[in-house]
């Protein structure tokens, strides 16, 4: 939820002020919701979907979305210091 803020915030922000990073920042939220949160998903419904077998592999993908959304945060936080305004 805080992340889904974040890329509004970064969406509404960027017609004000141009943080370096921002599409990079706003990929690497996309990604790790997709990686973190798809991936708890489907190991949450391994059962129900009959992919049992691929749960050693879709357990490794969640650590992998999470060190995504700290790089996007890391990103916004470090570019936020160096933006100009834009008028």
């Amino acid at each position: 939820f805080i992340h889904a803020l974040a890329l509004l915030g970064l969406a509404s922000r960027r017609l004000y002020t141009e943080i370096p990073g921002v599409r990079i920042a706003a990929g690497l939220f996309v990604l790790g919701t997709v990686f973190f949160s798809g991936s708890l998903y489907l190991l949450a419904m391994t059962d129900v979907l009959g992919i049992g077998a691929l749960g050693a592999v879709i357990g490794p993908l969640t650590p992998i979305g999470g060190v995504m959304f700290v790089i996007g945060w890391s990103i916004i936080f470090f570019g936020a210091f160096r933006s100009e305004p834009v008028y």
